[in-house]
């Protein structure tokens, strides 16, 4: 039995881009790095990580009361509320046990005993859905948030640190995403935000950023085609920014 690197992905707040982020890493370390990568959503109300990986219409497999993920790539599984939806138009209402039923048959009813590295995607929002599911997993080994380096999210980032602190879960450090644009017809490239009282925060709190993403239109392509980006793209400097977060993750220490 090896032993799996369990990663927590937080967000500031909705919309950042975390699960675009986490659907294209689980990709690069599937085929670039030849390591073996489940994905487990624990965004109950709104799974939308498989939609971005082309499989939303896929079941998982049951059998003697264990679940076995869908197979996206040989080295790249997935477990989502999504497929156990049989009408996916109608509204996700969740009552009272659910969440915790819901987190314990995708993590405890899945033998996760052979996979190098799971990526847990949270939902925006420090609900039931996160707190039964960080009860149930076990030894995490580290915490990446996932924001937009601008003024308006050093409120929700505040909040997800004090939780990381209250909860005693190891920081990676944080993916800034949406940085910047290029112009496609001049190539100049601007800033997206104005990011003055964020960077002066994240000074004064030492925070590590691993990566700055820049907002990329093949990016948003590829999640409307279900397509990852690092699948998708042929230029070797579009996908460095990922590997570089890739090699941070796996230099950062494992939790004794």
């Amino acid at each position: 039995m090896r032993k799996n690197k369990k990663l927590l992905f937080l967000s500031s707040k909705g919309g950042v881009g975390k699960t675009t982020v986490i659907a294209n890493l689980g990709y690069m370390l599937a085929t670039g790095f030849e390591k073996k990568v489940g994905l487990i959503d624990l965004n109950f109300c709104a799974p939308y990580l498989p939609t971005q990986l082309g499989v939303e219409n896929r079941k998982m497999g049951v059998e003697k009361k264990q679940i076995f993920p869908v197979k996206i790539l040989p080295n790249l599984f997935i477990v989502s509320n999504e497929f156990f939806l049989d009408d996916k138009e109608a509204p996700i209402i969740m009552r009272n046990y659910m969440y915790k039923i819901i987190a314990s048959q995708i993590i405890n009813d899945v033998n996760w005993d052979d996979y190098d590295y799971l990526f847990f995607d949270t939902p925006s929002v420090f609900s039931d859905e996160i707190m039964e599911s960080i009860k149930l997993i076990e030894n995490i080994d580290g915490v990446i948030v996932v924001t937009q380096p601008q003024n308006h999210s050093i409120t929700g980032l505040k909040r997800t640190l004090r939780f990381v602190e209250q909860y005693h879960l190891p920081l990676i450090g944080i993916i800034e995403n949406m940085v910047e644009t290029k112009c496609p017809d001049c190539n100049k490239v601007s800033p997206l935000f104005s990011r003055e009282k964020f960077k002066e925060f994240i000074e004064k709190k030492k925070l590590k950023t691993i990566a700055k993403i820049p907002f990329d239109r093949e990016i948003l392509k590829s999640t409307d085609n279900g397509i990852s980006f690092v699948q998708r793209s042929s230029s070797e400097n579009d996908i460095t920014i990922f590997k570089q977060i890739i090699n941070t993750i796996e230099e950062f220490p494992e939790k004794k």
